[in-house]
C-alpha cells in the first residue's frame, strides 16, 4: 500500500493556451489541498489508449487535461522545468449516489 497523506499542498498550473511556437503556456499556479498517492493505475488517456499512471490525486476542485500537478508549493511559472512536476493525463469527476459531492482523480 502505497504512503499516504491527507491534507497536502499540491500546485496546479492550468493550461492556457498555445503560444505562436505551437508550446503551450500556463496561468499562474495556485496551491490547492489534496491527496497524492503515488500508485500504479491502468486508465485510458485522452485519446483512448490504455496507460499506467504514475500517481493518482484526489481533489476538491475540477481540473483540466494538459495541466500539471506537483506535490509541494511552487511560484514556477513553467511546470515543465520543475523535473517533480507531472502532466495530468486524464482527470475523472464522479458523483455520489445522491449527487452532493463529487470523487474527482487526476491521472498523472
Amino acid at each position: 500500500m502505497p504512503f499516504v497523506r491527507h491534507g497536502e499542498d499540491i500546485t496546479y498550473w492550468e493550461p492556457k493556451s498555445s503560444d505562436v511556437f505551437g508550446g503551450d503556456t500556463f496561468w499562474t499556479p495556485k496551491t490547492v489541498k489534496g491527496r497524492w498517492e503515488d500508485v500504479a493505475e491502468l486508465f485510458r488517456d485522452k485519446t483512448g489508449q490504455e496507460v499506467v499512471s504514475r500517481s493518482l490525486v484526489y481533489l476538491d476542485i475540477d481540473i483540466n487535461v494538459n495541466g500539471y500537478l506537483y506535490r509541494g508549493i511552487s511560484t514556477v511559472a513553467d511546470p515543465r522545468t520543475l523535473p517533480e512536476a507531472l502532466e495530468i493525463r486524464q482527470f475523472s469527476s464522479i458523483p455520489d449516489l445522491r449527487y452532493l459531492r463529487k470523487l474527482r482523480v487526476a491521472y498523472l
